[in-house]
């Protein structure tokens, strides 16, 4: 390909060919006597092809110039990966329920009287499981001879237990005791409340888990089958009574 100034060149030599080839036609027609129109003519297409000459060294040299515009390909925008956070979240552990009875104050209290002569004494007092049974006892009865000191005895009773011919076995003699039945009863069963006792029901040895709570004087006035008891041994011997303060709470 020509350089912008070797285009310039051959196009101002051959416009310079052009211009001598119509100055020799003008020298050869004012020879010959040719009219002043072809002369001119001569020179208007001898200019035109200067002209035209002149336009493509331009053309050609604007192409030379020019470079060509390339867009390059966008390039396309990397995507991050999105970073992932894994946040660990220890269980949270299951509490186990505890089954604890709630216990303030008490929901039934009452003081009953419990005379030696008379066989289970019913407090008018209920009770159910969970319920807790606080009794509080005091007072003395004299059983037998009067006379006899050693006949003498309070809710704590007698060192010795006895098993049979008394109210309640396995338990002192001659103490205060308490079972849970519907009735009165002689089968043998209750249990030791002495001067203090807490308990919660069900309690062992009592005829019944729930039901009316009974209080007693533990005397040994029951037949030995237990199909009775000796009226007498309780109402003619026996003098003096307990005195027992119960109160109850239930179970929440």
């Amino acid at each position: 390909m020509l350089s912008s100034p070797e285009i310039i060149g051959v196009s101002a030599v051959i416009g310079a060919i052009i211009i001598s080839v119509a100055i020799s036609l003008v020298f050869a027609m004012q020879l010959e006597g040719s009219s002043v129109v072809g002369v001119v003519l001569a020179i208007v297409v001898g200019s035109m092809l200067v002209g035209l000459a002149a336009w493509a060294g331009a053309r050609i040299s604007l192409q030379r110039t020019v470079p060509s515009v390339v867009t390059a390909p966008t390039a396309a925008t990397p995507v991050s990966k999105p970073t992932l956070t894994r946040t660990l979240v220890a269980p949270t552990p299951t509490a186990t329920a505890t089954r604890t009875p709630t216990r303030v104050g008490a929901d039934a209290s009452k003081t009953v009287t419990i005379p030696g002569t008379q066989l289970w004494v019913d407090t008018g007092l209920t009770v159910s499981p969970g319920d807790e049974i606080s009794i509080e006892a005091s007072g003395t009865i004299i059983y037998g001879d009067p006379h006899n000191e050693a006949n003498t005895a309070g809710p704590e009773g007698k060192e010795d237990v006895v098993y049979s011919g008394h109210l309640v076995l396995g338990v002192r003699r001659h103490s205060l005791v308490g079972n849970i039945a519907d009735s009165p009863s002689l089968d043998g069963k209750g249990f030791f409340v002495g001067s203090s006792f807490r308990g919660v029901v069900p309690i062992a040895s009592t005829t019944k888990q729930s039901g009316k709570l009974f209080l007693s004087f533990n005397d040994d006035c029951i037949n030995e089958d237990r199909s009775g008891y000796n009226a007498y041994c309780w109402t003619g011997d026996n003098h003096g009574s307990f005195t027992a303060t119960i109160a109850i709470v239930r179970e929440r």
